[in-house]
This record gives C-alpha cells, structure tokens and sequence, in this order.
C-alpha cells in the first residue's frame, strides 16, 4: 500500500498543491494527521464523496472542513468508488498467530453510476498469489465479483437498503445497519464471488 501527497493523487487540484500535513494511503483512505497539540483541525477533502472512518458519515469533497476529534484518533476519510479488505490478510508462521479466528471483511464503497473501482488483493493463504476484486454500478443494480479467496468472511457495502441481494446466483440473508447506511453479508471460501445488489 503507497502513502502519497495529495496532489499526486488529485494532480489537476489546484488546491492540494501546497498541503503537506494530509496524504493518501492507498487508493482509499484519506489521512489527516494532529500535528499540533489540540484535537480539532482543518481537513482539505478533494471532489467527490468521502465518508468518516469511523461512522462512516457521508462528506462532500472540493472544500476545506473542521474537524474535533479525541487525540487517540486520527482524521480519516474514504474515499467513494474503493474497495479495502481488512482482516486475516497474513497467514502469519507462529501457533499464537495462527490461533486467531481466520476470516476477511471485504469493505466496498461504490461511486457513482458508471463508476468502476478495483483491489488486488494478495492472498496469502493461497501461495500469495493476486486476486482481483472488483466494483461497478449501473443504474439499476451494483455488482461485487472477486477471485476465488482461500478465506471466507463479510462483505460489508456502504449502500441504501436493497431490495435484493443474490450472492453466486443465490437470493441471500443481509444485515442492514441504518445508522451507518451500510449491509452486512457472510460469504463463503473456495468459491468465486459475484455479489449483484439491487
């Protein structure tokens, strides 16, 4: 995963040229730093749909917001139209690692319509070998597909509630949590994934 400035993420805004204290982790998340003692600063979030980590919040970019927050966290944003996997990423070579529960969490944050995003992930109970998970949106329907994945755990999509969910061309159970606008399914190992959510 590459950390990178602002403005070469966001190149023809203007605005990112001279901000130093925020910057890019991966393709996803926007990080903005306490660099002084206070826990409230000024986060720049380039164009389009950002959501806050930690309750997933929905905030308008192109502009300049405040933001409080205790000094145990950190000002994190993500960004719309991207995927991130959190979880059993490494397989990891002692008897205490391995005794964690192994699973993943696919976390996906669709764009808008006509929007595509991709993630390639490593698995690293499958030899380390790339898998590719991928997300787009159409006007009547978003689609999740990945790879197969040698660990079975949660898809987790920031979406309005659906009033379908099939899951490898089965109608499938889903959790919605209102209060962060998010739906909540099991997915299984071993098997290629192809999510459609209308």
């Amino acid at each position: 995963v590459a950390m990178q400035p602002l403005f070469y993420a966001f190149p023809n805004d203007d605005a990112t040229r001279d901000i130093v204290d925020e910057y890019m982790f991966g393709h996803a998340f926007l990080v903005a730093p306490f660099v002084a003692p206070a826990n409230r600063r000024h986060v720049y979030l380039p164009a389009g749909t950002w959501f806050n980590y930690y309750n997933l919040e929905t905030v308008q970019g192109g502009r300049t917001i405040q933001v409080d927050m205790p000094l145990d966290k950190i000002p994190v944003y993500i960004k719309a139209n991207s995927i991130y996997v959190t979880g059993s990423v490494l397989a990891g070579n002692s008897k205490n690692w391995q005794k964690f529960d192994k699973k993943i969490a696919i976390h996906a944050f669709p764009g808008q319509v006509g929007e595509n995003a991709s993630f390639d992930f490593v698995d690293s109970f499958d030899n380390d070998q790339e898998k590719l998970i991928q997300l787009s949106r159409a006007t009547d329907q978003l689609v999740l597909q990945s790879d197969t994945l040698a660990l079975g755990g949660d898809i987790i999509v920031k979406i309005d509630k659906p009033t379908k969910v099939v899951l490898n061309d089965r109608k499938t159970s889903f959790k919605y949590d209102k209060a962060n606008g998010t739906i909540r399914l099991q997915f299984p190992a071993n098997e290629k994934l192809r999510l459609v959510i209308q």
